[in-house]
């Protein structure tokens, strides 16, 4: 399914009208206005990027956008807006364009409406506070749908911090940046490769992944996290969570929390630190790589917090004395 994403992200928002010329002219109209709007606005402070404000200015400065946009505006409209070369002549920054076209978004485009932006570069903030719609986009900047609500993205590619706040919305991307739906909450993300700290404090949510880099899911909460390969210090304070990894690196569960986490392999690398914040964990490996020493002391450290810690039973067989005295139990896979 993830491979497939690309392919998922296009649309079609041309309507059958009987009149193409009368179209063609109020198209062309409507293209017009926007991108005079766009130039008052992108010459308006502030001028740095807005991409890193706080919430509160991002919010002003979208909501000041939002109460000027005229509600004439189709689909086509925008998309034809974001295409054209005119829009990004003198733009230092893509976080107000971002904002800008949100805001279009947001007041034009209906329910169930579907809205594709193939832009000739990645936009900062697109997408954001986008409600109950469906939104495409060929390749965006840094936090692609931030505090999206009730609404489904689809994205070849993205920046950092995509889907970072979104609520009850899906996200479904092939290649995204770090920290990859930070603060989300009660939605549902799939990506095929991203960079650290993807799924990092989202709450009550799901993360399907392939590929990632280090610190997957950091600090989630009442969340379910599916991945393939992962780094270091996967499942980092995870709390009331699910993570199933195949193959991740040292420190996997550190600080979790009334957790289960299940790697199929876990190669480990470093020396060690205690694992004396770990509570209430269930700790499934299927393969344990790495010296016997570093092996053992891993284990027998999560075993002595009161966690149940349970091996393959072929890995478990070729140390069994060893690995009954470090507390680990037999884990026959179903």
């Amino acid at each position: 399914m993830l491979g497939s994403i690309y392919f998922m992200i296009k649309g079609n928002n041309t309507k059958n009208y009987k009149n193409s010329a009368a179209y063609e002219d109020e198209s062309k109209e409507n293209l017009e206005g926007l991108l005079h709007d766009f130039s008052m606005i992108k010459n308006e402070k502030p001028d740095y990027n807005l991409c890193y404000s706080t919430y509160r200015e991002i919010a002003n400065f979208y909501g000041k956008i939002y109460n000027k946009m005229e509600t004439k505006y189709t689909a086509k409209d925008i998309e034809e807006f974001a295409r054209d070369t005119r829009t990004y002549e003198k733009l230092n920054y893509s976080s107000k364009l971002g904002l800008f076209l949100s805001a279009a978004i947001n007041k034009n485009i209906k329910e169930k409406e579907r809205i594709f932006i193939d832009s000739p570069i990645p936009i900062d903030l697109l997408f954001y506070n986008l409600n109950g719609l469906e939104a495409r986009v060929n390749k965006a900047g840094d936090k692609l749908g931030y505090c999206a609500k009730n609404s489904r993205i689809y994205a070849h590619e993205a920046g950092d911090y995509a889907g970072s706040d979104m609520e009850n919305s899906e996200l479904y991307i092939s290649i995204a940046g770090d920290s990859l739906a930070e603060y989300a909450k009660n939605s549902r993300i799939f990506a095929r490769i991203a960079g650290d700290d993807a799924g990092i404090y989202m709450e009550n949510s799901e993360l399907h992944i392939a590929i990632s880099e280090d610190y997957l899911g950091s600090g989630a909460e009442n969340s379910r996290i599916y991945a393939g390969k992962t780094g270091i210090w996967a499942g980092y304070y995870i709390k009331n969570s699910e993570l199933k990894v195949k193959s991740a690196l040292d420190y996997i569960g550190y600080g979790a929390k009334n957790s289960t986490i299940n790697a199929e392999k876990i190669k480990i690398q470093y020396n060690r630190d205690s694992y004396n914040q770990v509570k209430n964990l269930k700790l499934y490996v299927g393969t344990l790589e790495g010296k016997l020493k570093s092996r053992l002391n891993l284990l027998k450290d999560f075993a002595e917090k009161g966690n149940e810690i349970y091996l393959d039973r072929k890995t478990y067989n070729k140390h069994k004395i060893l690995y009954r005295m470090a507390g680990t139990k037999i884990w026959d896979k179903q």
